[in-house]
C-alpha cells in the first residue's frame, strides 16, 4: 500500500473509532453466525472474503444510530448490522459467479476455488441465515424492510444483466440499476439504524435518503475503479462490467460527449468486440467520463452531508467524514 493508500486506510479507521466497540460486537456476532455443523460449509465460510472488508453497511447502521440524540445503540443495532453484512456477502458470492471473477479481496474467489454450483448454494445459505437472524430482533418492520431491500438488490442485478449490450443506456437507467444493487442496502442500513434509536419517522426517512445518496456515490466510485483501478489495491477482478457489455456511468458519459460520429464508430466496434479493454480507459479519460462520474458522486455525497447537518448538526461528524472517504477511496 502506498502512502496515499495508507493515509486513506488510517482516515477510515479514525472515522470508525467512535463505533469501534460496537463494530467488534458485530464481528463477534458474525463469527457466531457464519458457522455450520457441516464441515465443508464451515470450510467455505472461512474464505477471506467474509472476514475483512470495509463493513460500510454495518458502519452506516451504527453511525446512524449514534448520530441521533441520545445516540444509544442497542443489541438490535448489532443484529441488523450483521444481517446486512451477511446479505451483502451473499450478493458478492453470486456476483462473482455471474462475472466469472477470479479474485475477491486479493484471494481466489469462491467460484474459482469450489465452482459455481457450491458457490450458489453458499450464497443461498447466507441469505437464509441472514433472514433467520433478522427475526431475532422481534421487529416485523425491520424484517419487512430487510426483505424489501434484498428484493431490490436482486431486481437491480436482473436489470443490469438484461441491460447487457444496451449501448443506449442512459444515466437515469444506470441510477435505477445501482439504486437497487447498492443504494437500497445502504439506505435500509441508515433507516434501521435510526429506527432502533427511536428516531421520529420523518428523521428516519431523511437518514434513509442519506444512505441512498452514499450508496450511489459508493457504487459510482466502484465503477470508476473497475475501469482504471489497481487490481492489487482494489482486491478483486476488474473490468468485468465492460467485458460483459454492462455500461457504467464513466462510459455512458464519454459516449454521450464524444460526438455522434465517433460515438457510432465506438459503439459499432464494441458490438463486434473490437474495442479493446485497454482502449476503454483512454477513451473515457479523453472525453471526460471519469471527471463526470466523480462530479456526480461528489454531488450525492454533498447532498447526504447537507441532510446530515439538517437532522444532526452536533453528532454527525463521523458520518460526514464517511462521505469524504467514499470519494477518496482506492479500494
Amino acid at each position: 500500500m502506498n502512502n496515499i493508500g495508507t493515509e486513506l486506510a488510517r482516515s477510515y479507521r479514525t472515522i470508525l473509532e467512535i463505533i469501534q466497540p460496537e463494530l467488534e460486537q458485530v464481528e463477534e456476532l458474525l463469527r457466531q453466525e457464519l458457522s455450520s455443523d457441516n464441515d465443508f460449509v464451515q470450510k467455505m465460510l472461512q474464505h477471506p472474503m467474509f472476514w475483512g472488508g470495509k463493513r460500510i453497511r454495518p458502519a452506516l447502521v451504527l453511525l446512524s444510530g449514534r448520530a441521533l440524540q441520545p445516540g444509544n445503540l442497542t443489541p438490535n443495532h448489532h443484529v441488523v448490522a450483521a444481517v446486512l453484512e451477511m446479505i451483502h456477502a451473499a450478493t458478492l458470492v453470486h456476483d462473482d459467479i455471474l462475472d466469472e471473477a477470479m479474485v475477491r479481496r486479493n484471494c481466489e474467489s469462491l467460484n474459482q476455488q469450489w465452482g459455481s454450483q457450491l458457490s450458489v448454494l453458499l450464497g443461498d445459505f447466507l441469505f437464509s441465515h441472514a433472514f433467520t437472524l433478522a427475526s431475532t430482533t422481534g421487529s416485523t418492520f425491520a424484517c419487512q424492510q430487510i426483505g424489501l431491500a434484498t428484493n431490490a438488490v436482486c431486481a437491480g442485478e436482473i436489470n443490469q444483466i438484461t441491460s447487457q449490450g444496451n449501448f443506449e443506456l442512459t444515466e437515469s437507467d444506470y441510477l435505477h440499476i445501482i439504486d437497487g444493487k447498492t443504494g437500497r442496502l445502504c439506505s435500509v442500513a441508515c433507516l434501521l439504524g435510526a429506527h432502533f434509536s427511536d428516531a421520529p419517522a420523518e428523521t428516519a426517512t431523511i437518514l434513509e435518503s442519506i444512505g441512498l445518496y452514499y450508496g450511489r456515490a459508493f457504487q459510482i466510485i466502484d465503477d470508476v475503479l473497475d475501469i482504471r483501478g489497481n487490481e492489487a489495491k482494489v482486491g478483486k477482478s476488474l473490468g468485468s462490467d465492460y467485458r460483459q457489455g454492462k455500461l457504467t456511468l464513466p462510459l455512458i458519459s464519454a459516449l454521450q460527449t464524444s460526438g455522434a460520429a465517433l460515438r457510432d464508430e465506438i459503439v459499432a466496434r464494441m458490438r463486434k468486440g473490437e474495442f479493446k479493454p485497454e482502449e476503454v480507459s483512454s477513451f473515457i479519460d479523453q472525453h471526460g467520463g471519469f471527471d463526470y462520474a466523480f462530479s456526480r458522486a461528489t454531488e450525492y455525497v454533498h447532498q447526504a452531508q447537507a441532510l446530515l447537518q439538517e437532522v444532526s448538526p452536533n453528532c454527525a461528524q463521523p458520518m460526514m467524514d464517511l462521505g469524504d472517504f467514499i470519494l477518496t477511496r482506492q479500494s
